[in-house]
């Protein structure tokens, strides 16, 4: 006999399963990608750019979410 299960992560709660779903659609998001993108440069780069660290969530986020 045959036998399917629907459960994709067999064994974890749906805290965790929530939890993961939640950061996958996060971290597919645009902002979230420019985030990353400045916080992996250094900061000779930033300056280069004319930016600190302080200025990068205002740089993706907008200045009406950040004054």
């Amino acid at each position: 006999m045959a036998s399917t299960t629907t459960d994709l992560y067999p064994g974890r709660s749906l805290r965790t399963r929530l939890e993961a779903f939640f950061l996958r659609l996060a971290e597919a998001s645009p902002t979230y990608r420019s985030l990353e993108h400045y916080s992996a440069m250094s900061d000779a780069e930033l300056a280069r750019r004319g930016m600190t660290r302080r200025d990068v969530p205002e740089r993706v986020l907008g200045p009406r979410v950040y004054t």
